[in-house]
């Protein structure tokens, strides 16, 4: 059986298309994958952990701020959605030492 393989403009397409609605990105939101996949250049893992890792950070940023104004609720849901970048950072598996950062909690 061949390896397929994927084009980098395939690939952002097919992120696009999946973004809000299938695995893994069922929980992002568009206009961010969007602002994603504009800086992607390649297909290099480490790249694309890097990216998704500035969204990971934003949320996280975004979460501790949030509990320092003593909303919880709001910093759970920021927290969560750091999670979901940072998971997908390291899609679909830790294949190059920037993922497996990713993978071990690092950014």
């Amino acid at each position: 059986m061949e390896a397929k393989s994927h084009s980098l403009e395939g690939t952002k397409t097919e992120i696009v298309r999946r973004a809000g609605r299938v695995n893994p990105f069922e929980r992002t939101k568009r206009e961010e994958v969007e602002e994603v996949v504009g800086r992607l250049c390649s297909l290099d893992p480490n790249l694309w952990a890097r990216e998704w890792a500035h969204l990971g950070q934003r949320y996280e940023a975004l979460g501790e701020e949030q509990e320092k104004q003593s909303k919880g609720e709001e910093a759970g849901r920021s927290y969560y959605q750091a999670y979901e970048y940072y998971r997908i950072g390291r899609y679909p598996m830790p294949s190059s030492p920037r993922k497996d950062e990713l993978l071990q909690g690092g950014v």
